[in-house]
């Protein structure tokens, strides 16, 4: 009936001798395939009460990623989507009334009341979806036997680290991007670990009604509530990090560009963070994600960078621990003693003369920290960091605030633009992004506690760091690359050792005083959201070359 209907002839073909609807998304409006009773792509009669309305529901194809997904847009809601192997069928979720479909699950369809019209999906040459994911589209998670729980389509282990690994993902009811992290090696202290790094990114960014724009957001949070042994973020996909970009020979900034742009959108990161009274411990080139955006003029491109891996933040007056890259910390960070919101200043610096790469700086390997941090005070005297020496201040307590930094540097660096991401379906999280995400209760944490054979209290006073790269500064990192040498793996005359491909991380236990993150005063300042900061022209030919002194404020 579909078949032979006159509207519906400039697509019909044949498959092995069986006629069939041909569809493709190549010059349609909207790029939306519509099925209804009128006006639609491929009209569906209303026979014999099929309850077909005017335009029933609608495939459509996520251009970022290939992933073809079906809408339902009855009121009845009688679109389905379905497999004859129960295993591979995903049913679409009551929120959004979409689901992806595949050649490998969700292979039919049926339309109507009572399934009145039923539909094979075959599927003509490669798939999008699986050259995105760069596997078959036939794993789901968080947990793969169920599918009727599938939140996204797993893609390739894009990192591993001492806690878990991070997938390419695709969300299952969207089809946009995502990165997943999966803690499961939460044995020791690993679950304190995950869970402070989580309950901080959403307090920072997701559950902040001033969020900010440079701070990576958590888009959701599941865990086995059953077991209780492993946790799971979602997260934007990113291009990659500030060390991964670095390596790219086709990037469209300079070393110093680059270095201009991370300095002042991190320093307003961190502007933000001190009035949580927040502390990082761990910024460094690994941990700071970009993507490609253009001007609104749209020719000239920069980098939008977020600060992302909290897993050894802490609030100031609790931290006190030897945590992070030993090249990037502060003297106080090395020495265990009281750290305050200008340590991560201290390691801003460092980032930047490393993307600089000031004297060789990227290939430089200490002794120990003493002769560390009297080459980092030296450079610091260079006239190139003549307005930001300060940040290398040894004493703490004499080191530029971020505020300070960011004062200095507005206005005068061509670092935080508003403009249009190029990659836009990486930048597009949709899927109520930035809705509120409910914090992991100490209810929750105890029962990983239970799990792992710690109480919550024992373990909140001791806690392990991870030297190198993270789960989530390897994300970034593609599979198989290997670091050059000690230093880029953050040691100072220490070894690595690979068990695989994937480098993975030491763990070290150490002495703690700190807590959970808990809820802080409502911060009353005019901070991010309103965007002015971000919104300098760029247009000049003096904001579009790059200066002498790109530090600088002259």
């Amino acid at each position: 009936m579909v078949i032979n209907h006159p509207h519906n002839a400039a697509y019909v073909d044949a498959i092995d001798g069986e006629p069939a609807l041909h569809l493709d998304f190549t010059g349609l409006v909207n790029d939306k395939i519509t099925l209804g009773r009128s006006n639609c792509t491929i009209t569906l009669p209303d026979h014999h009460g099929a309850g077909i309305q005017r335009r029933h529901c609608y495939f459509w194809c996520n251009s970022s990623t290939g992933a073809v997904i079906l809408n339902d847009e009855s009121p009845t809601r009688t679109t389905l989507a379905y497999d004859q192997d129960a295993d591979f069928s995903v049913p679409m979720s009551q929120a959004m009334n979409s689901v992806v479909v595949t050649r490998r699950f969700n292979r039919n369809i049926a339309i109507g009341n009572r399934k009145h019209y039923k539909f094979k999906l075959v599927w003509d040459g490669d798939e999008p979806v699986r050259n995105f994911l760069t596997q078959h589209p036939n794993q789901f998670g968080p947990e793969s036997f169920d599918t009727t729980k599938a939140r996204y389509i797993q893609g390739q282990v894009l990192g591993m680290g001492g806690f878990g690994l991070v997938r390419k993902a695709v969300n299952i009811h969207s089809g946009h991007a995502m990165a997943v992290k999966r803690f499961y090696n939460l044995e020791g202290k690993g679950h304190i670990m995950a869970i402070r790094e989580i309950n901080n990114m959403l307090k920072l960014s997701s559950n902040n009604a001033k969020r900010h724009d440079h701070i990576l957001p958590i888009l959701d949070v599941v865990y086995d509530n059953k077991h209780y042994r492993w946790i799971e973020i979602f997260m934007p996909l990113r291009e990659g990090s500030v060390y991964t970009l670095i390596e790219e020979a086709d990037r469209a900034l300079s070393d110093a560009q680059i270095a201009e742009q991370v300095l002042y959108q991190m320093a307003k990161a961190l502007k933000y963070m001190a009035k949580y009274n927040m502390v990082h411990r761990d910024i460094k080139h690994a941990n700071i994600l970009y993507e490609t955006r253009m001007q609104d003029d749209g020719v000239a491109p920069y980098y939008h960078f977020q600060l992302a891996d909290f897993n050894l933040s802490n609030e100031s007056a609790q931290a006190r621990t030897f945590a992070g890259t030993p090249v990037f910390m502060a003297p106080e960070v090395y020495d265990r003693q009281l750290q305050s919101c200008t340590a991560d200043i201290w390691s801003l610096f460092v980032t930047v003369v490393w993307i600089y790469n000031f004297d060789g700086f990227r290939t430089y390997s200490a002794d120990n920290g003493f002769e560390l941090r009297e080459k980092i005070t030296a450079i610091a005297q260079h006239e190139l960091f003549e307005h930001i020496r300060d940040m290398a201040i040894q004493d703490p307590s004499q080191r530029v605030s971020a505020r300070e930094l960011v004062a200095r540097l507005k206005g005068t660096s061509s670092s935080g633009r508003s403009g249009r991401a190029i990659f836009t379906g990486l930048h597009d999280d949709g899927d109520g992004a930035y809705g509120y995400v409910p914090y992991i209760t100490d209810d929750v944490a105890q029962s990983f506690s239970n799990t792992f054979g710690s109480s919550s209290r024992q373990s909140m006073m001791s806690r392990s760091a991870m030297n190198g790269f993270s789960a989530m500064a390897e994300f970034s990192l593609a599979g198989g690359t290997m670091m050059p040498n000690p230093y880029q793996n953050g040691l100072i005359d220490e070894h690595y050792e690979y068990a695989d491909q994937f480098p993975r991380n030491e763990e070290v236990d150490l002495d703690a005083t700190a807590g959970f993150a808990e809820s802080q005063a409502e911060d009353r300042e005019d901070e991010p959201g309103s965007g002015d900061e971000d919104r300098h022209n760029m247009g000049t030919e003096a904001d579009s070359a790059t200066p002498t002194y790109p530090l600088s404020t002259d």
